[in-house]
């Protein structure tokens, strides 16, 4: 009894199969089964994309803040516990530690004021010396 499976090639077709995939991999363009995945290139009012930022990628600033001020806010808001807002300085090192945050961020929240209450880490950054949004200037 013979079973004629359609899934199944000989061993002339997985070799001629297997060459037009090496060749589509190793030519470093998308395949044609993956072009809905494809990205779309920036409209006309977008700026184009650099697929190898030589620095930090971190977007537009704000009016007030620096590139540094939103690396160092975002690294500091990646340690804290967002449900710990309002908080003193006792309970951000408390939020910290338990999130095992890196030394210095422990240092900087130790070196807060014992008593003054954050409402947020905006409010929290700001205390730390970082720049924050000017709120005035926003249309």
């Amino acid at each position: 009894m013979s079973f004629d499976r359609p899934d199944k090639h000989g061993p002339r077709q997985d070799d001629a199969l297997k060459k037009q995939t090496r060749d589509l991999e190793s030519s470093g363009r998308e395949s044609h089964v993956e072009e809905g995945r494809e990205a779309e290139p920036p409209g006309e009012d977008q700026p184009s994309v650099d697929l190898s930022p030589e620095g930090d990628l971190v977007g537009g600033t704000a009016a007030g803040m620096e590139p540094q001020d939103v690396i160092g806010r975002a690294e500091l808001a990646r340690w804290l516990q967002p449900s710990v807002f309002p908080a003193t300085a006792e309970r951000l090192v408390a939020s910290a530690t338990e999130t095992h945050a890196p030394d210095h961020i422990v240092r900087m929240l130790k070196s807060l004021p014992p008593h003054e209450r954050y409402q947020n880490v905006q409010d929290l950054w700001r205390a730390l010396g970082g720049g924050t949004e000017d709120v005035e200037h926003r249309a």
